[in-house]
């Protein structure tokens, strides 16, 4: 089982790792812009900036989760929180 938590940053993800008791045999952490080519993922959730973010940064953001959707493997799931 191939999992990704994707952040901000790669503390960000592994707060949730940690705070949800997630099993780092079957999770990894990546940045927003860390798209991993060639990889496939069953699950990827992917942490949206909360914070105070300027309009050109939603758009990145945006750009980079859609290139995380096509990391997912054929019956993966993808959850933006």
């Amino acid at each position: 089982m191939r999992n990704a938590i994707v952040a901000a940053s790669i503390d960000i993800a592994e707060q949730y790792i940690s705070v949800f008791d997630l099993d780092t045999r079957h999770w990894r952490v990546f940045r927003h812009g860390d798209i991993k080519l060639g990889y496939q993922f069953d699950r990827i959730v992917i942490i949206r900036p909360h914070w105070q973010v300027t309009s050109s940064q939603v758009i990145d953001f945006e750009d980079q989760a859609r290139e995380w959707m096509g990391r997912l493997a054929r019956d993966g799931h993808l959850t933006i929180i």
